[in-house]
């Protein structure tokens, strides 16, 4: 009955498994701390390039959803009409 609980390589071994998370986070702390140290956050840097054209405001960027799933709404039209008319409230 031992054996069926016995793992030949000790994969499971949760130290073994924290020992790994910490190394691969120092790793990612390490390579992380190694960005760019000329960035400024709050400078032109930091905004949005758009090829070289004036950026709109925020209200006109934003694209409402209706828009993106258009061809979505388009092709189960049918679908959405059967579905909504007892849903109206």
């Amino acid at each position: 009955m031992t054996a069926i609980l016995e793992f030949g390589y000790v994969f499971w071994n949760p130290i073994i498994w924290l020992v790994a998370f910490v190394v691969v986070l120092v790793i990612v702390f390490f390579f992380r701390r190694q960005g760019r140290q000329d960035y400024k956050k709050d400078t032109a840097q930091a905004q949005i390039f758009l090829c070289g054209e004036e950026v709109p405001d925020a209200e006109q960027r934003h694209i409402r959803a209706d828009n993106i799933y258009w061809g979505l709404f388009e092709t189960l039209k049918g679908y959405y009409d059967q579905v909504l008319r007892p849903h109206t409230g």
